[in-house]
């Protein structure tokens, strides 16, 4: 189903995940033409009567610069306005290289200085500490699944 739009359109880049559904089914009952794109051949998004047009693109996991090079591609079509990303490959994409998409798209993803912390333990912590979100503390327990496996396990308490 790849075919391109006389309409304006919403990219949503996606692997199997079902929530693709509802960021197609919104645009698309106000006439705006989405696009999906994926690694998969028949991503189950892709059958729905809510999807425009279907776009095989490169695995992230494979390389992901090729996979930010297709991103980039459909997001310089003239019919695409913006992306709804609903896996967070593409949202750190997204966030990595904000300048080059926002030359094509509006984005709804943060610049990389917010995402940051979220990939960064070391950062995540203290920035929730600083925001009052509870963290869980770990705590060293042997249970018996950890004691069959000769090991230690990690426990967290809230």
């Amino acid at each position: 189903m790849a075919r391109r739009s006389d309409r304006e359109s919403v990219f949503v880049p996606m692997g199997l995940e079902s929530k693709a559904y509802s960021c197609m089914r919104s645009p698309a009952q106000h006439g705006v033409n989405t696009i999906v794109a994926s690694e998969y051949k028949d991503p189950p998004a892709a059958s729905s009567r809510f999807c425009g047009e279907s776009v095989r693109i490169p695995s992230p996991e494979d390389d992901l610069l090729e996979y930010r090079d297709a991103l980039l591609e459909i997001a310089a079509r003239p019919d695409v306005k913006t992306i709804l990303p609903t896996r967070s490959r593409a949202t750190y994409i997204f966030s990595r290289y904000q300048s080059a998409f926002e030359e094509h798209v509006s984005l709804v993803t943060p610049p990389i200085e917010t995402l940051r912390p979220v990939h960064d333990r070391a950062r995540l912590v203290p920035a929730a500490d600083d925001s009052a979100v509870p963290v869980p503390a770990p705590k060293l327990s042997s249970s018996a699944t950890a004691s069959a496996w000769g090991r230690t396990s990690a426990t967290w308490t809230c």
